[in-house]
């Protein structure tokens, strides 16, 4: 074979090997597009997803809120009824309607006491142990802390004073609410689109959660905030709003 022939099979064979290297090229690059657009539209419907999933969890929060102040408006209501049977002139006042307003009362755990916190009568604790004053006292204490009471005024400057804490039932809706929450949260860091997401708080400098990142830089307060940086140039945050007074972004 002369050099000519040499030669030209030489090109030819760089040709080829152009021709491959960049059909290579070619399909890589579709095959990156297409795997981009596939997990934008992955993120999308999980972005969607959980705001949908947020939105519940909002509902759920207004729900249990509102039975709260429901059980507050159901004390008042005792506690008006008791400064009422207090009250020095009860000629016009419906007695029937004032006992009914006490009795009405089945699950509210109440506590009154006069201004010294002497306990003065107790309605929907413990049966069992409501003549117990050393189980009284302690519940009393527990109602301190969990609700500012509602004052009645019995006479010029007589006071009494009306605790209570929540009831069983609200209670229990309080543990469902906290898990739900949490699974809401944990769902969001551990998602099924293997997302890197961070969760702040609404000054969007706090870290609460995170889930998919380098836990290097979540270490000081430099990295994470050119890690939260980075990601609301990649995508614009979504917005949470749990009814609990302050939104979140993920």
């Amino acid at each position: 074979m002369n050099n000519a022939q040499k030669n030209r099979w030489k090109i030819i064979l760089v040709v080829v090997a152009s021709v491959i290297v960049g059909s290579s090229l070619w399909y890589s690059n579709v095959l990156v597009n297409k795997m981009q657009v596939e997990e934008r539209q992955k993120v999308r419907l999980w972005a969607e997803a959980i705001q949908k999933k947020a939105g519940l969890v909002k509902y759920a929060n207004t729900l249990f809120n509102q039975i709260g102040g429901d059980e507050r408006q159901k004390v008042q209501l005792w506690a008006d009824a008791t400064k009422m049977l207090a009250s020095n002139d009860v000629s016009n006042i419906d007695l029937g309607f004032i006992f009914k307003l006490i009795q009405d009362n089945q699950t509210v755990p109440v506590i009154l006491t006069d201004d010294k916190s002497k306990i003065i009568s107790s309605r929907n604790l413990d049966s069992l142990k409501q003549r117990d004053t050393v189980y009284l006292r302690k519940t009393l204490v527990e109602m301190k802390k969990q609700h500012v009471p509602i004052e009645i005024t019995v006479y010029k400057t007589q006071k009494n004073y009306l605790y209570y804490q929540d009831s069983k039932v609200f209670t229990e809706l309080k543990g469902v609410l906290n898990d739900l929450q949490n699974s809401f949260m944990s769902e969001v860091v551990a998602n099924a689109a293997s997302v890197p997401a961070i969760i702040t708080d609404s000054t969007q400098t706090h870290i609460i959660h995170s889930g998919g990142v380098d836990s290097l830089s979540l270490k000081d307060s430099a990295s994470r905030k050119e890690l939260i940086s980075s990601m609301q140039n990649s995508n614009a945050p979504i917005i949470i709003d749990i009814g609990d007074g302050g939104k979140e972004y993920i």
